[in-house]
């Protein structure tokens, strides 16, 4: 039996599952609370990248067939495509040819073109200041963090149940800015290790043109969840902490 609010790994065959159950985080208005905590890691997910216009990793899933997904509805459950019969991939690649190919090329396109945003150089101005420590970790493959000149944790390793955080000895919190499905048991060793958990999200997603409510899965009792985009919080808290950015 475990106890309420851990994370346990169910296993799927080639994959694990994680299992857990959303807890009631705190809310405020900014990051303020983030002062009493410092220095802190950042954990950093999609949000980030997708201020500077990359596409969301759904994306990838949507365009090569990967989940029987239609649409931006992140907020439905969608399962996998496995049947042979169910794959429309090759059929859209031989009959549909240069719309298909264009769709396949878009994420890596986007990739080349992206610049880091202000939510990437405010973290490495707080880093600079000493007010943030450690490596970043991070499931996006953009490198847009290691651009600005901040170490990486590259977290996306399905080999692994939860993958190596090395979190410095003198970190006091774990900002998490953006991320919603992956990677949870970042957070989980963190609050072993003691650390505050703040969260940066807007909670919402827009699917065909309507706003819904997106909560974050890993927010646990304890936790800070402000509800804004990367950018304008992050500046703020530069702000707060006399930070040129």
């Amino acid at each position: 039996m475990r106890e309420p609010g851990l994370i346990t790994y169910k296993g799927t065959g080639t994959r694990n599952a994680l299992e857990e159950q959303r807890g009631n985080p705190a809310y405020a208005d900014d990051l303020s609370g983030l002062l009493d905590h410092l220095p802190f890691v950042v954990e950093a997910g999609c949000g980030t990248s997708i201020e500077a216009g990359i596409p969301p990793l759904h994306w990838l899933h949507e365009v090569y067939r990967v989940t029987a997904r239609a649409g931006n509805d992140l907020t439905q459950g969608y399962a996998f495509t496995l049947a042979p019969a169910s794959d429309i991939l090759i059929k859209e690649m031989l009959t549909d040819t240069v719309r298909k190919v264009d769709g396949m090329v878009a994420m890596f396109r986007s990739l080349f073109l992206a610049e880091p945003t202000s939510a990437h150089r405010t973290p490495k101005a707080l880093y600079d200041a000493g007010h943030m420590t450690g490596p970043v970790a991070t499931h996006n493959f953009d490198r847009l963090v290691a651009r600005v000149g901040l170490p990486e944790a590259f977290m996306r390793r399905y080999d692994q149940r939860i993958p190596h955080m090395p979190f410095p000895d003198d970190a006091k919190s774990v900002l998490v800015i953006g991320l919603h499905a992956d990677r949870r048991g970042v957070q989980a060793r963190a609050r072993e290790l003691g650390l505050k958990v703040f969260y940066l999200d807007t909670e919402g997603v827009t699917e065909n043109g309507v706003g819904k409510p997106y909560l974050i899965e890993g927010a646990r009792e304890g936790d800070v969840v402000v509800r804004s985009g990367a950018t304008p919080a992050l500046l703020h808290l530069a702000e707060l902490l006399n930070v040129n950015v």
